[in-house]
């Protein structure tokens, strides 16, 4: 028995596969894989941040994490079999079209479960390193507590692009997670943990970018370039219905490039400035 993530109840947890089974049969190879570009860091003595820099390419990295629920209790059918199970039902048909590069109208709804989606299987993808872990026990109730309507948590954004792969049309993600903080001395004050995270998955010729920070009263800003070369879109904030694929797909090195980028943390007053993926991080539910 342990707590849950999502429900935060004290349950038997099972092993949740962190990209579903039925994606990894759908985009090979069968051999699941990721990919992580990183910076990391640590606190010395007198509590300045030291940068260290370590960029990974193609790495191994856990498939299952075992961090939800799955037992029935009193008509719960617990998270892992019941509402996440759901869910992936409900998305596959849609990310596995825009996956294999089908044109696709998209509503306000199928936005919103895209992105339900993809910030879910972001918060498991943090699970795989928990140096790297930036969204908080609240976030994650969030989630949960309005996984009917699938609504992400607020100060989350979702953006959604699409890849022209070079090779094999491959699966897989670019995570991390860096430390925000705010004021004079925001260059040198910065918290011990990740606060803030960036995701890029790439599912086939499918791109989808969620943003995050678990600071109250502050907002992601995405940057205009982001998006004014026409390569993404928002999709949460939903936006009226469109027709995918927009603008000019991305390349596996112009991808890269996206999802290392740097962004910006806005909201009255002023702006914070992001630290790099601190390495402690609190192994609470």
């Amino acid at each position: 028995m342990a707590i849950c993530v999502f429900c935060g109840r004290d349950r038997t947890l099972s092993a949740e596969h962190v990209l579903p089974d039925w994606l990894l049969t759908e985009f090979p190879p069968l051999e699941p894989s990721a990919k992580a570009s990183r910076r990391l860091g640590y606190w010395d003595a007198s509590g300045a941040w030291q940068d260290k820099s370590r960029v990974q390419g193609t790495v191994s990295v856990p498939t299952t994490v075992t961090v939800v629920c799955k037992d029935e209790y009193k008509g719960d059918d617990g998270c892992n079999t019941g509402w996440m199970s759901r869910l992936e039902g409900l998305a596959k048909p849609l990310i596995t079209a825009l996956g294999h590069d089908q044109q696709q109208t998209l509503s306000r709804d199928d936005q919103r479960l895209i992105a339900f989606w993809a910030t879910k299987t972001m918060m498991m993808v943090e699970y795989t390193d928990h140096t790297t872990r930036a969204t908080s026990n609240e976030q994650r109730r969030y989630l949960y507590e309005h996984r009917e309507s699938r609504l992400s948590p607020p100060a989350t954004t979702v953006l959604i692009g699409k890849l022209d792969p070079q090779s094999e049309p491959p699966h897989g993600w670019y995570h991390r997670g860096m430390g925000a903080s705010f004021g004079l001395d925001a260059a040198v004050n910065r918290p011990p943990y990740a606060n803030m995270q960036q995701t890029t998955f790439f599912i086939g010729h499918l791109v989808l970018a969620v943003f995050s920070i678990a600071v109250p009263g502050r907002q992601l800003v995405i940057p205009d370039a982001f998006v004014r070369d026409n390569k993404m879109r928002k999709i949460l904030p939903t936006s009226k219905p469109f027709i995918w694929p927009v603008g000019t797909a991305f390349d596996e090195k112009t991808l890269q490039l996206f999802a290392s980028a740097i962004y910006l943390i806005g909201e009255s007053p002023g702006i914070g400035r992001a630290g790099l993926e601190p390495q402690r991080r609190p192994r609470d539910g």
